[in-house]
């Protein structure tokens, strides 16, 4: 008979990953220099778990209208990628870091394009600004928020 294992917040480290969560840019990043090395790998399994966590949502795609997408994902290296086919208005159920890929705002996932647009400066000179962000797909769920 095996023990089951304990999942990694329940090792006390529940406050450590609810700060790393809410912390951002220079601020996280200084502070995860200074966890142990158990602690970085309690986190990173936490990561995991989370990331791998399912939801359930809508998928829609904008360009071309009623268009499928087709990707590989992979959320940590060493694992195999997944391939993934997704039809406008059909409900999935998939790994939150696929969810968040579709609704993230990083433009080179190609989740939006940019049209671009002039503006002027404080000086009067004209400079090139985002005007619109276009999107081309996304995914919409309940459990993402």
């Amino acid at each position: 008979m095996t023990v089951p294992q304990e999942a990694p917040a329940k090792l006390g480290y529940t406050d450590l990953f609810h700060k790393i969560d809410h912390l951002s840019g220079k601020d996280r990043q200084r502070f995860t220099k200074t966890l142990t090395t158990e602690e970085k790998k309690a986190y990173i399994a936490y990561c995991k778990e989370r990331d791998c966590e399912k939801v359930t949502g809508i998928f829609r795609c904008f360009e071309p209208v009623g268009g499928t997408v087709e990707m590989n994902a992979m959320a940590y290296p060493g694992e195999d990628p997944v391939k993934y086919a997704f039809f406008d208005g059909m409900e999935y159920t998939v790994p939150r870091y696929v969810a968040r890929r579709f609704e993230n705002e990083f433009q080179g996932v190609g989740t939006w394009y940019p049209t671009h647009s002039h503006i002027m400066d404080i000086n009067g000179q004209p400079i090139i600004n985002v005007a619109k962000k276009n999107r081309r797909f996304g995914f919409s769920s309940m459990d993402l928020q």
